[in-house]
């Protein structure tokens, strides 16, 4: 630090002034100016604060499909402010949990619509559509027998006994006419009302 003699002269320090041997007085401290920055605050780096279990819960309640989704979004959403107060490090972590557990949510949402709006187009067992085709295929039974044998069937057993039918209808019985078709009859009412195209 340079230093000043009694004479004025600015020496870079010594016993005594180097151009006139003066004794030295030493330099008063340069005053800091009233327009200097104040100091600033010492922060901590980005996730010092260590990993935050709440993130790594979300991201794994996120992969148990799909229990695990609502638990994943919520403790997420938790797990933001927390990591962002104690300076933890997990952020991406949360941030993933929430987004596929709401995926997880979302596809959730639209396999319920789905189900819910094709199950009202899937048909009954005795919707009329089964019962017309039920009553087609014992009226060609009983058109192969005659065609066979020369005569109509009097039972649902003899179209089994033929082969031209699987199993005895559930939903119809036949009434016999005279060298005729015969007709059917709905048991039990499973199929009434329903008419049925050439009978």
């Amino acid at each position: 630090m340079p230093a000043r003699c009694v004479n004025g002269h600015d020496t870079p320090g010594g016993a005594a002034c180097m151009y006139c041997g003066a004794p030295l007085v030493p330099a008063a401290p340069i005053p800091r100016s009233a327009y200097a920055p104040p100091p600033q605050p010492i922060v901590p780096r980005p996730g010092s604060g260590g990993l935050s279990a709440l993130a790594v819960a979300s991201l794994v309640l996120s992969l148990f499909f799909p229990f695990g989704a609502v638990p994943a979004v919520i403790v997420g959403f938790i797990a933001l402010p927390r990591i962002r107060r104690r300076n933890q490090d997990g952020r991406g972590l949360a941030i993933a949990g929430i987004v596929i557990g709401g995926v997880v949510i979302a596809l959730g949402l639209v396999a319920a619509v789905v189900v819910f709006a094709v199950g009202g187009t899937v048909e009954e067992p005795d919707s009329t559509e089964n019962c017309r085709t039920e009553a087609r295929t014992i009226r060609t039974a009983s058109e192969a027998l005659y065609a066979s044998e020369g005569r109509y069937p009097l039972t649902m057993d003899e179209l089994v006994d033929a082969n031209l039918l699987r199993r005895p209808s559930e939903r119809y019985d036949l009434r016999p006419n005279d060298h005729a078709l015969p007709d059917l009859v709905p048991i039990d009412g499973q199929c009434s009302g329903v008419t049925v195209p050439g009978g």
